[in-house]
């Protein structure tokens, strides 16, 4: 593991957040950050700002007791391995915590430092794994959708309406937005869910520039796709702009000679919540096509 395992540990015990900590320290080779919070409301708050590689759980917490823990916090984190340490030993609950969503369950005065760092290090993989499973099917669904509905579409709007449509529930997205450039204007071509007001002013705002913004850049003459897990400085700090991430692909025209370039005709922008962690490459191959 070459970049160290950001931590999430939810623990309300003090002492036992320590010793935890010193255990794993005690592995020299397991690279790590350990953040602390001690209920569960605090966790999923943070879990919210992203940039969490794997969650500690424990059971018993000031705002929630035993499964319903895993049945708050799982949720908040749906790409991220979640491990319960626990200081009962209960087969049953073990066992529904993993059906809830949990990779793991621990219990604690039993685990060494090293059982902790192998067992999230496993996790991570699994959890990585079976992401890129789902993935790859949300692929061959999407793409046979399209392929089926495209043959139905008859302007150029209604392609748009239809590669929108598909990719937002694909993505679990908040909103997905088409957008057309010409003339040295842009406008909206199509949607799919509720686009937020914030980012439906900064687009069609008569001032808008798009060589202004980091959302697409051009490399010589192919326009590249840009994402971003944290958001754009600029655009997050403007009032009332929604603290999404954010993908933005090109739509490139057909070159119809030989030896022509294609023309960048607009981009299709993906925004979703900063907790469903950084694009992966199977997503962003799957708006690249």
């Amino acid at each position: 593991m070459s970049e160290p395992l950001n931590i999430l540990l939810v623990e309300d015990n003090a002492g036992d957040a320590l010793l935890l900590e010193e255990m794993l320290l005690d592995v020299p080779e397991f690279l790590f950050t350990l953040e602390h919070v001690t209920s569960a409301g605090a966790a999923i708050s943070r879990l919210e700002q992203g940039g969490i590689d794997a969650v500690l759980l424990d059971l018993s917490l000031p705002d929630t007791q035993g499964l319903e823990t895993v049945k708050k916090v799982c949720p908040a984190a749906p790409r991220i391995p979640l491990v319960v340490m626990s200081g009962v030993s209960d087969e049953k609950i073990a066992t529904l915590s993993l059906q809830e969503g949990a990779q793991d369950y621990l219990i604690k005065g039993e685990a060494t430092g090293r059982v902790i760092a192998r067992t999230l290090t496993y996790a991570l993989e699994r959890t990585r794994m079976g992401v890129e499973l789902k993935e790859a099917r949300t692929r061959a669904e999407v793409l046979a959708a399209l392929a089926d509905s495209l043959q139905a579409a008859r302007t150029p709007r209604g392609v748009s309406q239809v590669v929108v449509e598909n990719l937002g529930p694909a993505l679990e997205a908040t909103f997905v937005m088409s957008l057309r450039i010409g003339e040295g204007q842009v406008w909206l071509d199509a949607t799919w869910g509720e686009v937020d007001p914030a980012v439906y002013a900064y687009f069609l705002h008569p001032g808008f520039k798009l060589a202004g913004t980091a959302l697409l850049s051009e490399e010589g003459a192919e326009a590249i796709g840009v994402y971003s897990l944290e958001g754009e400085p600029e655009l997050w700090s403007l009032p009332g702009f929604p603290k999404l991430s954010f993908a933005a692909e090109p739509i490139l025209s057909t070159p119809t000679q030989s030896g022509e370039k294609p023309a960048l005709e607009g981009f299709v922008t993906t925004w979703r919540m900063p907790e469903q962690g950084a694009w992966t490459p199977g997503e962003k191959e799957l708006l690249g096509r």
